[in-house]
């Protein structure tokens, strides 16, 4: 079948970057014709181009975020360009651009099925209350399935419940990726829905190994400290506590959670515009990843690299990190504040997690294959 992906994609985060590429794959792989639907409303356009964002922040009266973008829009485009290059090298896309409903009506009957997710579609502060997630563009509700939609939250904002009730009804095949995710949709729907994996686990290890050595690209492990984090003072903390504060001779700061400080430092590294080829290459390499990321946390366990993952604070948003964690049984590696450098240097049972995450991985592919042979190609 030939088959449409809406999601988040064509953005300069490399979660959203690697779960595009590996929903496509992983369709190709099962022989299908799989591509991602090319839309992106103004809200999404706002996050990463630095004009939109720019002029949003103006007229949102945010004056300091609209300075910082203004002195950083070098580092946002030459970030954009190297993700650009990896999209065009190794996603998919429908040839039309498509900003707005219209044009989204007019490309849904090319598709035989269309599929929403992953990532956190549903969540009305990144989507921008856009409805064209819950799949309303597509007359045909038949062909619509949700593959591991999030709504990065533990409830839905109010004034959403009525119009996501309406279009998820429709849905004959939802699936989500955290377990708040299944209540909500329980809750809107009176269904209970399965929880799958997030697309990059429909990957092995070994293909991600493949995709990250497409270029030649030689590991070099090291002894440095890999920081994926957008909170400032995350870092400090958690090396000032666990008492690695001098303990790696060099720190790679890929987030956004930097400092004029990081700029001066000796042995920091900022590394803001590299691509998700160089991200997976330095999380090969690094002795530790220190990471806020759902993806980041998620690519370090199928990649057997040691990790520790900070929460945020947002009981919505940190779900998809505790629901992962807890699953594989690896809540201890969620950062505490009497976390010792023993506890983080403590060997990963990676053997136990990557069996739990082979039952897991066929289990949502079955849930993708069941869900795509009731839908018969046009």
């Amino acid at each position: 079948m030939k088959i449409g992906i809406l999601t988040f994609h064509d953005t300069g985060n490399y979660g959203a970057a690697l779960q595009t590429y590996a929903s496509v794959e992983a369709l190709v792989r099962m022989g299908h014709v799989a591509e991602i639907i090319d839309y992106t409303n103004p809200e999404r356009k706002a996050i990463y181009e630095v004009k939109a964002r720019f002029k949003s922040e103006i007229r949102a009266k945010r004056f300091l975020a609209a300075l910082k973008t203004l002195c950083s829009a070098k580092i946002i485009s030459n970030r954009m360009r190297q993700f650009n290059g990896f999209y065009d090298q190794y996603t998919p896309r429908s040839e039309e651009r498509m900003e707005t409903a219209s044009a989204l009506d007019r490309a849904a009957p090319q598709y035989d099925a269309i599929i929403a997710g992953s990532d956190q579609i549903w969540n009305p502060r990144n989507n921008g209350g856009d409805t064209a997630y819950l799949l309303d563009f597509v007359e045909d509700a038949a062909r619509t399935i949700t593959y591991a939609s999030s709504f990065g939250a533990v409830e839905l904002p109010e004034g959403f419940h009525k119009d996501y009730a309406h279009w998820l009804k429709r849905i004959p095949s939802i699936s989500v990726r955290e377990e708040a995710g299944v209540k909500i949709v329980c809750d809107l729907t009176g269904r209970n829905v399965p929880r799958v994996v997030d697309p990059v686990f429909l990957l092995t290890p070994e293909d991600w190994l493949h995709l990250a050595t497409k270029d030649g690209i030689v590991f070099r492990p090291s002894e440095g400290l890999l920081d994926y984090t957008a909170t400032h003072g995350m870092l400090d903390r958690f090396l000032n506590t666990t008492g690695l504060k001098g303990h790696f001779p060099s720190i790679t700061r890929i987030g956004t959670a930097l400092s004029p400080r990081d700029l001066v430092t000796a042995k920091m590294q900022i590394a803001a515009s590299d691509g998700p080829l160089v991200f997976l290459r330095r999380l090969m390499e690094a002795e530790l990843l220190f990471t806020s990321s759902f993806h980041g946390t998620a690519l370090a366990i199928l990649l057997r690299r040691p990790f520790v993952s900070v929460l945020s604070g947002d009981a919505g948003r940190d779900s998809r990190i505790t629901n992962l964690l807890s699953e594989l049984n690896l809540s201890d590696r969620i950062y505490r504040p009497d976390m010792t450098t023993e506890g983080v240097m403590r060997e990963i049972p990676f053997d136990k997690v990557h069996s739990i995450l082979r039952r897991r991985r066929k289990e949502s592919l079955d849930f993708l294959s069941s869900s795509l042979s009731q839908i018969l190609p046009r």
